[in-house]
């Protein structure tokens, strides 16, 4: 197995635009991996941004999707995610910017102290 997928057949039950819906569904935590591979997939697949935001609609997931499409910045901006942002200029009925709270901090990796390593070490074993 290792670092190699094999590639598989496409899954035909479900469609880009329902992975992104489900991923942004309201009950769902916040999340910013998930946040991130959903602005990949906008950047990148094929999606129909009318069907998107369709489904997008019938989920409750449309304020979710217009606060992340807002967030990209132009230099990030495709083609395929402009379609999207351009299909729904508007902000959804009844929208409210999304309390995200992101600690940044998280990822900046600290040296190493005889405490984290004497930690890391008792964990493992």
């Amino acid at each position: 197995m290792g670092s190699t997928v094999r590639d598989r057949p496409r899954c035909s039950a479900l469609s880009n635009e329902e992975l992104v819906v489900a991923l942004l569904m309201p009950h769902v935590l916040a999340d910013g991996r998930l946040l991130k591979l959903v602005v990949r997939m906008l950047q990148s697949a094929p999606i129909d941004p009318k069907r998107l935001w369709l489904t997008a609609r019938r989920e409750q997931a449309d304020r979710m999707l217009y606060w992340l499409i807002t967030l990209v910045p132009a230099t990030e901006r495709t083609p395929r995610l402009d379609a999207v942002r351009e299909s729904h200029p508007a902000p959804p009925r009844g929208y409210r910017s999304v309390a995200y709270d992101y600690d940044a901090n998280r990822l900046v990796r600290r040296a190493a102290t005889k405490e984290s390593v004497w930690r890391a070490a008792r964990r493992s074993s």
